[in-house]
């Protein structure tokens, strides 16, 4: 792959109140950030997702190398906003592609044509930069279940 050029890329999504393709769920439980294996056995059991939340896969010579979520509840308890952009994830060899806001900006794509005037993302303020890039905007820091701090951001569609 050249550098930004997504030819040879793939993006296609799956809604979730059906079954994924194994394989798909399998690549994901094998990615190197703990959350991947999180959502892999969420995508089998099924219990996180609900009608109309979605997987968001970039394909490169027909392997995973990037994903998202869009889906109605998002990381903070309670909170009614959504839908939200979540679990995305590259691989750290296909990184500096634009797979990672490939999969992000079909995910707000989805919203739109969802009818969702807003798109959300709680994420560490490390990883704010794709957001930003994805049009996103600070909105307000949060607290995970877990005790991490979060930045929520929003990007009106």
């Amino acid at each position: 792959m050249a550098e930004k050029n997504l030819e040879g890329c793939e993006i296609i999504d799956f809604d979730l109140a059906e079954s994924v393709d194994p394989a798909v769920v399998d690549r994901i439980a094998a990615c190197p950030w703990d959350a991947g294996a999180h959502l892999a056995s969420e995508l089998r059991d099924g219990g996180h997702f609900s009608a109309g939340d979605r997987l968001v896969v970039a394909l490169v010579d027909g392997e995973v190398q990037a994903f998202a979520t869009l889906a109605a509840a998002g990381a903070i308890p309670g909170d009614a906003r959504g839908p939200w952009v979540g679990f995305v994830y590259c691989w750290p060899e296909a990184r500096g592609h634009g797979l990672a806001k490939a999969v992000v900006s079909r995910s707000c794509e989805l919203a739109h044509e969802a009818e969702n005037e807003s798109v959300f993302v709680a994420s560490a303020r490390d990883s704010l930069g794709l957001y930003l890039v994805c049009g996103f905007e600070e909105r307000e820091t949060a607290q995970t279940p877990w005790g991490e701090e979060i930045v929520v951001c929003e990007r009106t569609l």
